[in-house]
């Protein structure tokens, strides 16, 4: 996890854009060969969790990438298709993954916000608050259609969406859909 640490290391202070943006992509690689251990059997207590994840995808959300939401988002689709692949592991008895099900590798609201507010630092690239809403509404439709309350919007959702609205890059058009 050191690569990880330093990511938040990076992140958390004033440190110039381009170390964030390489503590962003060292969290990242540092994911994709924890994942690459697990997958490949070579070590799977390796498997990252939805902690790993979530900082990965937050070294991104600070690190002034201009890419920033994408990346972020990249990451927290790679947490999903492992939570996937975890559940479906889980309910065949004589799969080796059985023992992993405690790891609870799935998304939660800390993950939707990381990816919201992702969004929102991107700055007044197109889409951001497009991106910030959709990333919204699909965290409110999967808390309807669930009720798990790990996935219920929060006031940092709303809050990071509105941000995200407000550095809209049209003309007024991100203050009248906050109101």
């Amino acid at each position: 996890l050191g690569a990880f640490t330093r990511a938040a290391s990076y992140t958390s202070t004033p440190s110039s854009a381009r170390d964030r943006a390489t503590a962003a992509k060292e969290a990242e690689s540092l994911l994709l060969w924890m994942e690459d251990l697990d997958k490949s059997g070579k070590n799977q207590d390796a498997a990252p969790g939805t902690v790993a994840y979530s900082l990965a995808m937050d070294a991104y959300a600070k690190s002034g990438h201009m890419d920033a939401g994408r990346k972020a988002e990249a990451i927290f689709r790679r947490l999903e298709s492992a939570y996937v692949l975890e559940t479906e592991s889980t309910s065949r008895k004589d799969d080796k993954r059985e023992r992993q099900a405690g790891r609870k590798t799935a998304p939660n609201k800390f993950c939707y916000n990381i990816l919201i507010n992702a969004y929102s630092r991107q700055g007044r690239q197109g889409g951001v608050f497009d991106s910030a809403e959709r990333i919204l509404t699909e965290m409110e439709q999967r808390y309807e259609e669930t009720s798990d309350e790990a996935i219920r919007p929060d006031v940092v959702s709303y809050s990071s969406t509105i941000s995200a609205m407000a550095r809209a890059d049209r003309k007024g058009y991100g203050a009248i859909r906050a109101e």
